[in-house]
């Protein structure tokens, strides 16, 4: 019975024994030492390995989406990539090999004088004021709203569910909104205007110099709800007692809105610009709902113009090379944004 006994533990000491050899750098040999008997050193290591199995949970959970934006995202844009290196043409959709590699002779043409690239130069300057006056109409609104509403109460709760009412709704059916509200003869902007005695004529803003206001209007409409419920969570989260100590300190309301309020949202801050950055400079569905196909040159934005390039024209190596230049630029801010994080972790 002893014997039996005996060889149980000195087996069960062998496979502990192995266990803690393969694992030897995970601890110091005094620790092996003075832990070995109790077996409270093998299950630390088990406890390792165990960990070492969980990790690639989180990769087998992101494996899905990964495997989605591959085939949805990835492989797509390489293609697009390559297609702006041929001459690929309507003759060329049947039959790939009927497109000729041209190198980087689609990329010159909008660099260089002439219809193509003063399109081109168009385009980018109506994307810019799109983008650049959208941008600081939603951050201004947004803040000013979150400010406003940033308070407890039955009656802000239910504002705050109004003020959503913009994001909710379609992007077509916002479109749709306010190009009938810009109209110069039935639209009640320019009613709204003439009865206030500030315009005596009807204003054409769908047509002419003006035909950027209506995109932006609609846009900023549509897109400064997603500000001002970010910005809301930024103030909410603010410690109250910064406040107080700067009311102790005698200081008024912009010396703690510029020393409190902003450097505390500058975080979110940055992360809300880069995401609204990115959404509108790629927004298609905008400015092709107001105008469709054939926008007016000053609305004439980067996507509406690479969609017409493309399924106008025919010339698919020309609309792959502007949309690989509006990647890469929109890569560049991404990148941008990320080395500025890691240096802010840094320090």
């Amino acid at each position: 019975m002893l014997k039996q006994l005996w060889r149980r533990r000195k087996k069960r000491y062998r496979q502990n024994w192995i266990i803690i050899k393969e694992n030897c750098c995970a601890f110091s040999f005094m620790e092996m030492r003075s832990e070995f008997i109790g077996g409270r050193i093998v299950k630390k290591l088990l406890i390792q390995r165990n960990k070492k199995k969980r990790d690639w949970l989180p990769f087998v959970c992101i494996f899905p989406a990964l495997l989605a934006m591959l085939f949805i995202h990835f492989i797509p844009s390489v293609i697009g990539i390559g297609i702006s290196f041929l001459n690929f043409s309507s003759e060329a959709l049947r039959d790939w090999s009927k497109a000729d590699y041209i190198g980087l002779a689609n990329y010159a043409k909008f660099f260089s004088s002439g219809t193509t690239g003063d399109q081109f130069l168009s385009s980018v300057k109506a994307s810019l004021i799109y983008t650049i006056a959208s941008l600081v109409l939603i951050v201004l609104l947004g803040l000013f709203a979150a400010m406003l509403l940033n308070q407890e109460g039955r009656v802000y709760r239910i504002l705050r569910a109004v003020f959503l009412i913009g994001w909710i709704l379609p992007n077509v059916v916002t479109g749709y909104i306010w190009k009938s509200m810009f109209l110069s003869e039935s639209g009640p902007i320019n009613a709204i205007l003439m009865k206030m005695n500030i315009i005596d004529q009807p204003i054409y803003w769908i047509v002419g110099p003006l035909s950027i206001i209506p995109p932006i209007v609609a846009n900023v409409w549509r897109s400064w709800p997603f500000a001002f419920i970010t910005l809301l969570a930024g103030l909410q989260s603010i410690p109250q007692d910064l406040y107080d100590a700067a009311d102790v300190d005698g200081a008024n309301r912009l010396q703690k809105f510029f020393n409190i309020t902003l450097p505390s949202l500058f975080a979110i801050t940055r992360v809300m610009i880069m995401l609204l950055i990115v959404w509108t400079a790629l927004d298609f569905v905008m400015v092709y709902t107001m105008y469709g196909y054939a926008p007016p040159a000053e609305a004439n934005v980067i996507p509406v113009y690479v969609y017409n390039m493309g399924y106008q024209t025919w010339d698919f190596g020309k609309a792959s090379a502007v949309s690989t230049l509006l990647m890469l630029v929109m890569l560049g801010l991404c990148i941008l944004y990320v080395r500025s994080m890691f240096q802010e972790k840094k320090e």
